[in-house]
């Protein structure tokens, strides 16, 4: 019984693990996280990414600055139309699908 007492405790917990907000930013829309620094990823927008995208260092969201270090799960994934994407050296992270998008530049 005390295991699934205390497993139904960590289950309510984890939506506060990795919580963040998701705002637009100059046309880039990004998950920011606050604990353990201020950090943003890039993620899916809607309607897709298109043209020239640039990836900024860091971006500022209500008078906090964030840095961008990462690429998140599908943020470009299906977006044809695309015709480039500049991704600073601060993103140390590029999920799986985030980057999928790379066959519509061959």
């Amino acid at each position: 019984m005390m295991k699934k007492i205390g497993l139904l405790f960590m289950l309510m917990l984890l939506p506060l693990v990795g919580s963040a907000d998701s705002v637009e930013i100059n046309g880039i829309c990004y998950n920011l996280y606050s604990q353990g620094g201020n950090t943003a990823g890039v993620t899916k927008k809607s309607p897709q990414y298109t043209g020239d995208v640039v990836i900024p260092e860091a971006v500022t969201y209500n008078s906090v600055q964030y840095s961008v270090t990462s690429i998140e799960y599908d943020a470009f994934y299906g977006c044809t139309g695309l015709t480039s994407i500049t991704i600073p050296n601060s993103v140390t992270t590029i999920c799986v699908f985030g980057v999928s998008f790379l066959t519509y530049f061959q």
